[in-house]
């Protein structure tokens, strides 16, 4: 069967289907459009456990300054420790803390800079510090009549 063009007939036969070439440009295609994907998904993935992490640290200087805050105020002094990272968090990673504390006597308080380091799952080491003042007027007791 012959159909009809502008320029002439053309045979049926070689209108129909796809080509070797068609096929193989459309596999490259979609080869590269899921290694595109993958290694997003990648990159997301890391960032997202390094931003875990991250909150991890937070929540591990928080958790410091606060006992700090409930401490006998002279016995708030500069110090350290290690912090393994929360069983069950899916981090490995193993946090050190370290806290400096300076007095101030007039008006008296004392600064804690509280500094959480460790190495993410790419062995950059990474880093959260926090700062507050913890005063040390104490409780004024207040009697009701």
């Amino acid at each position: 069967m012959q159909i009809p063009t502008r320029d002439g007939y053309f045979n049926r036969y070689k209108l129909a289907g796809f080509g070797l070439i068609e096929i193989l440009i459309t596999i490259v295609v979609i080869g590269v459009g899921l290694l595109t994907i993958a290694g997003l998904y990648s990159r997301t993935m890391s960032a997202s456990m390094v931003s875990k992490q991250r909150s991890e640290a937070v929540v591990i200087a928080e958790s410091m300054l606060e006992q700090l805050r409930g401490t006998v105020y002279a016995n708030i002094v500069s110090g350290n420790d290690s912090i393994a990272a929360v069983s069950g968090s899916g981090s490995s990673a193993t946090y050190q803390r370290n806290w400096t504390v300076t007095s101030n006597v007039n008006p008296t308080y004392k600064n804690v800079a509280m500094t959480i380091t460790w190495s993410d799952s790419q062995g950059a080491t990474q880093t959260v510090s926090l700062v507050t003042r913890i005063n040390g007027i104490g409780t004024i007791p207040i009697t009701i009549p």
